[in-house]
This record gives C-alpha cells, structure tokens and sequence, in this order.
C-alpha cells in the first residue's frame, strides 16, 4: 500500500531530519488549517466540519472508471494526482505511475496564520501566500 510505503521511506532515507522535527505552531480556521514545523516549514489543508456532507459519488462528475482498467486496450496514460498531502513524498507516486504532482507551495509562510485567523478561504490563500505548482515525473 502507498502509505505504508510512504511511511517506510521516511523513516529509513530521512531518519536524521525527523528526529528532532517538531510542530512549533497549528492554527485552526473556519475554512483552513495551517501548521508550522521546527525546520520552517509549512503546510495547509481545508478544515472539514461536521456540517459538510461527504464527497459521495452521486456528487461527482466521474465514477470507478480508470484508464489503465480498459481491458485489452494499449493506451498512453497521464496520471495526475492533487491534494494537501500528494507533494509530501512524491517519489512512492513516481514510483506507481503517477506522472504529475498537482501541490500548493507556501511562499508567504508570514501570511499564512493570519490568513487562516481571519477565516480566510482557499481563494484568500492564492491570492496571498501560495501558488498551485505542478511537480513533473522526468
């Protein structure tokens, strides 16, 4: 599995960096969530409430369907994967045929706590302290 993966790779190439990593901040807003490690960095992720309903698939304009589950089909696949967490390690989603990392890059890390204080949403957050980046498998 990816996470367990993931998990492993961590711990065994960047052992010495997480020992003494600690979260030195995490600020809690009605639309997101921010944190700030020891090494100054950052990260955001939408704040889920529990008013939200789920994501279910009804709701989306896409189902089970994959390209690679195309039986007998010799097809070129692109797969793209986004999300607050995808850029964490992107070398295990190289390594399973992703080709490009959707992420958010913090690059006014000032900016991102009182963005977040003062409920400040995904579009206060691009507009800002961040920008979307794509990171490329080559």
């Amino acid at each position: 599995m990816i996470l367990d993966e993931t998990y492993n790779f961590i711990k065994t190439r960047f052992k010495d960096q997480i020992m003494n990593l600690r979260i030195e901040e995490v600020r809690l807003g009605v639309h997101l969530s921010a944190v700030k490690l020891s090494d100054n960095s950052y990260g955001v992720a939408s704040t889920m409430l529990d008013n939200r309903d789920p994501c279910v698939k009804s709701d989306r304009d896409f189902g089970n369907f994959t390209p690679t589950k195309i039986a007998g089909q010799n097809i070129n696949v692109i797969v793209i994967v986004t999300g607050p967490s995808s850029s964490l390690v992107p070398d295990i989603l190289f390594r399973n045929k992703v080709s490009i990392i959707g992420a958010t890059s913090i690059i006014k890390p000032e900016m991102l706590f009182p963005i977040v204080s003062e409920s400040g949403a995904g579009f206060h957050l691009f507009k800002y302290c961040a920008q979307k980046i794509c990171i490329k498998n080559e």
